[in-house]
């Protein structure tokens, strides 16, 4: 199921951001703010899903400590959590989504360095 889910955020974040240009924060937040119908609604939620996922990824390809310390993140409370990053702080809006993102989470779910 996480593949396939992972596949469509892959497929969608394709079909928004097209190959010209990356996938901005403004674009997710506005995106995902939209009035919900159909899609655009499970999209959002994939997105920030797929985004979870691929932070989990990188962890298990790199020796690297673990950005997010829970053991599971619900993917509708991740993307309350990004909605909120993104409109409390707009400055952040012309950059990569992903990043943006991965920062929102890792805000709420951050490890704690090891001193």
């Amino acid at each position: 199921m996480r593949h396939t889910a992972a596949a469509i955020v892959v497929a969608l974040s394709t079909m928004l951001a097209g190959n010209a240009y990356s996938f901005t924060a403004a674009e997710l937040y506005k995106y995902c703010t939209a009035p919900k119908y159909g899609d655009r609604d499970v999209g959002c939620t994939l997105y920030v899903r797929g985004l979870i996922d691929g932070l989990y990824l990188g962890h298990n390809l790199s020796k690297d400590e673990f950005p997010l310390c829970a053991n599971s993140i619900d993917a509708a409370q991740a993307r309350l959590i990004v909605e909120r990053f993104m409109r409390e702080h707009p400055e952040f809006l012309h950059q990569e989504a992903g990043v943006v993102g991965g920062i929102a989470l890792q805000k709420i779910f951050g490890c704690k360095k090891s001193q």
